[in-house]
C-alpha cells in the first residue's frame, strides 16, 4: 500500500523493505523526520491482517503499541476506497481518540475526478482531523502533509540525535533490506514463508555481513538458491548494493539457506498478553 515507501521518503534514506506484495513489513520500524519545524518519530508498523499463527499475532500486537504510544495516527489507503476488512481498523482507530489522518496513496495513478467520490465515502467512516492524498512514490503534496504534522504533534523535546535517521539498529535494518530481496525475487506465497537471520555483522573495510535464508521445506530452498544459485546470486547481489547505500561504505554479504520448519515459532518474539 505504500507505507514503507512513504517512511523511507520522508527520512530520506531507505530503512524499511519495500515491495508491490502484501504485508511486506513484518515488525514495527521507527524512522526520523528532521526538519526545521522539529522531529517527528514515525512508526511503521506491519499491515493489518487475520491472525493465523504465532507471527500473525505478534504482529497485530505490534499495531496495537504502535497505535497506544502514537500522538498522531495516519491510516493510509489506495485510492480505489476502502475494503471489507477496513472497518475493523477503524475501530482500533476510533478506541484511541487520537488525531487521525486519512491519506489515500497512488493518486498519481488515477483521475482526479475518480478520488473525491471515495474522499465522500470514507468521512462516513471517521471523523478524521484531516484527508491529504498524496503519492509516495513521487512525492505529491508530502509536503502539504507534513505541515499538518507539526501542526498536530504537541510540543517535546527531541527524543533522539538531531544527526540520526532512524534509532533502529544496523543490524536490524540490514536484516530488513536483505528479506526486501525476497520478495522481489521468489514468488507468490514463498516470501511468507521465509525470513532473514544475520548471523555477523563485522565492522571494517568492507563491513562483512552473513544471513541465512530460513525456509520452513526443502523444497523452498532449492527455489531460493535458484537454478545454478541464480536466484541467491542475484538477491546477494542487489541486497549488497542497498546495505552500502544505507551503511555508506563497502559491505561484502555472504548468504546461506536452511531449513527451520518451526523457524515462525522459535524467532517470533513471544506475545505479551494485555
Amino acid at each position: 500500500m505504500g507505507k514503507s515507501t512513504l517512511l523511507n521518503f520522508l527520512v530520506q534514506s531507505k530503512i524499511a523493505a519495500v515491495s508491490p506484495k502484501p504485508q511486506t513489513t513484518r515488525g514495527m520500524v521507527r524512522g526520523l523526520i528532521q526538519s526545521e519545524q522539529g522531529q517527528a518519530v514515525l512508526l511503521d508498523t506491519p499491515g493489518f491482517q487475520k491472525q493465523k499463527d504465532q507471527m500473525g499475532q505478534w504482529m497485530s500486537q505490534q499495531i496495537q503499541e504502535a497505535i497506544d504510544s502514537a500522538d498522531l495516527i495516519w491510516w493510509m489507503m489506495k485510492p480505489n476506497g476502502a475494503q471489507p476488512f477496513d472497518a475493523h481498523i477503524l475501530d482500533w482507530v476510533k478506541r484511541a481518540h487520537k488525531p487521525t489522518f486519512l491519506l489515500i496513496n497512488q493518486i498519481d495513478t488515477v483521475k482526479k475526478e475518480k478520488i473525491i467520490p471515495v474522499i465522500d465515502r470514507l468521512k462516513d467512516y471517521c471523523a478524521f482531523n484531516e484527508i491529504v492524498p498524496i503519492s509516495a512514490q513521487t512525492g505529491v503534496n508530502l509536503d502539504r502533509l507534513l505541515a499538518c504534522l507539526f501542526q498536530y504533534l504537541p510540543e517535546h523535546p527531541p527524543y533522539f540525535d538531531q544527526e540520526i535517521l532512524s534509532p533502529e539498529n544496523e543490524r536490524d535494518i540490514a536484516a530488513e533490506l536483505i528479506r526486501e530481496q525476497l520478495y522481489h525475487f521468489t514468488h507468490q506465497e514463498l516470501p511468507y514463508a521465509t525470513t532473514i537471520r544475520l548471523e555477523s555483522f563485522q565492522e571494517g573495510k568492507p563491513v562483512e555481513i552473513e544471513a541465512t535464508v530460513l525456509v520452513e521445506r526443502e523444497s523452498q530452498k532449492g527455489i531460493v538458491i535458484g537454478q545454478n544459485g541464480k536466484t541467491i546470486h542475484q538477491m546477494r547481489r542487489h541486497a549488497e548494493k542497498a546495505l552500502q547505500l544505507f551503511l555508506q561504505r563497502p559491505v561484502r554479504l555472504e548468504l546461506r539457506v536452511k531449513v527451520m520448519r518451526d523457524w515462525k515459532e522459535k524467532l517470533t518474539p513471544t506475545r505479551k498478553k494485555r
